[in-house]
């Protein structure tokens, strides 16, 4: 399981972004986008091999940090997680672009202040899951739920067998 919330320590729906594995919580995200890779294939399978926080809010070179951190881990059916916290509007372009062009995870692009937002994909298997706290609105276009999503919450459950 994982799940994202938009405003960070002060949701109030969920205090906290988290990723749990067999029951157990791997810890969440600080501010921005969160990385968590687990080993797909040969020795150490299963293991967290990955799992930190990239502030690109208050660094915009996180955001490169995070793009060649992605790029790591493109083999041995490894399972990627996403996880956004807090902020993850600004500086963040080239982590999007490359969710999308990369995963084709077609909600990344979304762009709104404190959005919540968590992805899986797995290597050799595809897209385990997406979502996003981002909704379609009467006028049939997204929208962020406004200037201080403190309530949004994506949650995404997934089983993978290694």
């Amino acid at each position: 399981q994982a799940t994202s919330n938009g405003g960070g320590v002060n949701n109030i729906v969920c205090p906290n972004s988290k990723i749990i594995i067999n029951g157990k919580s791997i810890g969440g995200s600080g501010r921005s986008w969160k990385l968590t890779v687990i080993k797909g294939s040969g020795s150490n399978i299963g293991q967290v091999i990955h799992h930190l926080t990239y502030d690109v809010y208050g660094t915009a070179s996180k955001a490169t940090d995070y793009v060649n951190a992605l790029s790591t881990y493109t083999t041995d059916n490894n399972l990627i997680i996403v996880t956004t916290s807090d902020e993850p509007q600004n500086n963040a372009g080239s982590i999007r672009t490359a969710l999308r062009d990369t995963y084709g995870a077609k909600d990344s692009i979304y762009n709104y202040f404190r959005y919540a937002y968590v992805f899986a994909f797995r290597h050799g298997f595809g897209t385990l899951g997406e979502q996003n706290s981002i909704y379609w609105s009467a006028l049939n276009t997204r929208a962020g739920g406004g200037s201080n999503n403190i309530r949004t919450v994506a949650c995404i459950n997934f089983t993978v067998c290694l």
